[in-house]
């Protein structure tokens, strides 16, 4: 029977564990930096406040206008924040706030530290990666020496989930949409695992797929509630994957509040 892998028991672990920590504002606080230009930006940062108000946690939303971003800079040096920045925000300010933001400070890690440090095996991925990682060791899938395909290659998703999977010792390839259609679709014939990262709902079709492979789907499609992968799989096809809603996405959240007490050193 298919196992559907869901994100929201690791997320009421995480809840527990942090109402549990008991910290204050001086411990720290969740600066979020979103601009009133992008609404899935602001629904992002409403979801990650409610969260952070359900852990009793303390958080400060700043909206970047433009002439404010030397002001949200100052603010994000202080040693007790934990700086969200809520893309899409302005490339001039993304580049000035990644250069500043500290390791410690960045949960997300966007900041120029936190991806050198990715790169060299080291720290922790950002969220959606991170939560990938944390389902498949939630239920026991082991990935040593499994061919994983990761549709996907930005820096923020799938690129850091092939290297925490590498880490791992799977056997990691990684396509993209410059890629063939006819290419991706033999890979992910031959794959054991195949993670769907790239944001574009049904570029793999149903058929190109075979039955006891395991899925996992990052993406989310507000139009009609669905994930990357575009159909529902029959029951019994799939030896497990994430459901969307309820896999990845619920996960996501909790993760990067996780990330960012664990840089502070205040969770393990």
């Amino acid at each position: 029977m298919t196992t559907l892998l869901k994100g929201l028991p690791v997320r009421k672990e995480d809840e527990a564990r942090i109402k549990e920590s008991n910290l204050s504002s001086n411990d720290v606080c969740f600066l979020l930096v979103v601009s009133n230009d992008s609404e899935d930006a602001l629904a992002y940062c409403h979801q990650i406040e409610k969260f952070l108000s359900k852990v009793q946690l303390s958080f400060i939303e700043k909206i970047y206008a433009g002439t404010n971003g030397d002001e949200i800079i100052d603010m994000m040096k202080k040693p007790n924040m934990s700086v969200i920045l809520a893309r899409p925000l302005p490339i001039d300010f993304m580049n000035k706030a990644r250069k500043e933001l500290n390791y410690e400070s960045d949960p997300d890690c966007l900041g120029v530290k936190s991806a050198g440090m990715i790169f060299l095996g080291e720290g922790l991925l950002p969220a959606t990666a991170q939560s990938v990682i944390r389902i498949l060791d939630f239920y026991g899938i082991d990935v040593l020496s499994k061919k994983v395909l990761v549709i996907g290659r930005s820096q923020s998703v799938g690129l850091p989930i092939a290297l925490g999977l590498l880490k791992k010792n799977a056997e990691v390839t990684i396509v993209h949409s410059k890629i063939s259609k006819e290419e991706i679709e033999r890979k992910v014939a031959d794959s054991d695992i195949i993670v769907l990262a790239s944001g574009k709902k049904g570029l793999v079709n149903k058929d190109a797929f075979k039955k006891g492979q395991i899925v996992i789907d990052c993406g989310y499609h507000a139009e009609d509630n669905s994930g990357d992968l575009g159909f529902v799989p029959e029951d019994d096809f799939f030896e497990s994957y994430t459901p969307v809603p309820g896999g990845v996405g619920p996960l996501t959240i909790s993760t990067l509040i996780v990330n960012g007490l664990k840089k502070k050193g205040l969770m393990k």
